[in-house]
């Protein structure tokens, strides 16, 4: 699951932006270290800004506080030299970006929803539209994020069987974790599939030839998952098997020759259907 942070960090990520930590005196005298994050959105012609809040019992004095004083956080405008030009002879300045009130808080634990409406009359009050996100919206969010089915697959098999699969299996309206549709530029590929096979739903193997003699990538794949397994105790992996025989996948894993899979020469539409309802039962 992505943490609050994360979120923090990635929303609104159309936007341009500028942040700096600021440093808060609670109420107990502790020191209070939060970012401020300045977003500059230039297709809309709109500036907000977002504030990123660890742990704290004094959430209510510190979010009412940084509402008082909303120009802490446009003075962030000024360390930003930017301007844009959208195919026009006119630059667009950052400063000529019409502030619309908008203030959102991610606040690092969970905020009991009496505070929250006292955070958010405070801001009404002053004029100011202030959205509180707590661990509550990371975890939501996770879950609408999370991939039904992560397919794992020799690189050999993704034109035959994996790619057609996959969409496939999204026309059904399933959500896929596949590296072609799942990876960007840049990412790590590591992170990536760890972070798939750790919150995917159900994992399905395209099992071939190929998957079972391939050592590297499908394997570790398969003892990840198959790890999974053990520790939540229920059942993950949906088996789609293709040219292999029972010994065959016996003498790869005893455990999955046990499980009953989807036969490929079914058909690319039988074996969608298949999986889906499996993992639509969960």
């Amino acid at each position: 699951m992505a943490t609050l942070r994360e979120y923090f960090e990635t929303d609104y990520n159309y936007a341009l932006s500028t942040k700096r930590e600021r440093t808060f005196t609670a109420r107990d005298g502790r020191q209070l270290v939060i970012i401020e994050r300045l977003h500059l959105d230039f297709r809309s012609n709109a500036k907000y800004i977002s504030y990123f809040i660890p742990i704290t019992s004094s959430i209510e004095q510190l979010c009412c506080g940084i509402l008082e004083n909303v120009n802490w956080g446009l003075s962030l405008t000024d360390s930003v030299l930017t301007q844009v030009n959208y195919f026009t002879d006119q630059p667009h300045p950052n400063a000529a970006l019409e502030f619309t009130r908008l203030i959102i808080f991610y606040v690092d634990h969970t905020v009991d929803n009496e505070s929250i409406s006292r955070i958010v009359k405070f801001g009404n009050e002053r004029k100011l539209f202030v959205q509180f996100r707590d661990t509550r919206y990371a975890k939501q969010k996770s879950e609408i994020e999370r991939p039904d089915a992560f397919i794992s697959h020799d690189s050999r098999d993704k034109e035959l069987i994996a790619r057609p699969l996959a969409g496939a299996i999204i026309k059904l309206q399933q959500t896929v974790w596949y590296d072609e549709f799942s990876l960007n530029v840049g990412d790590s590929l590591r992170a990536s599939i760890e972070k798939g096979l750790r919150e995917c739903k159900k994992c399905i193997l395209i099992l071939t030839p190929n998957f079972l003699a391939n050592p590297g990538w499908t394997k570790r794949e398969f003892d990840s998952i198959f790890t999974r397994e053990i520790l939540e105790r229920k059942n993950v992996v949906l088996p789609v098997w293709h040219e292999v025989t029972p010994t065959q996948v016996y003498e790869y894993s005893p455990s999955l020759a046990d499980k009953v899979g989807a036969r490929w020469s079914e058909g690319l539409e039988a074996v969608a259907q298949k999986l889906t309802v499996a993992i639509k039962q969960g």
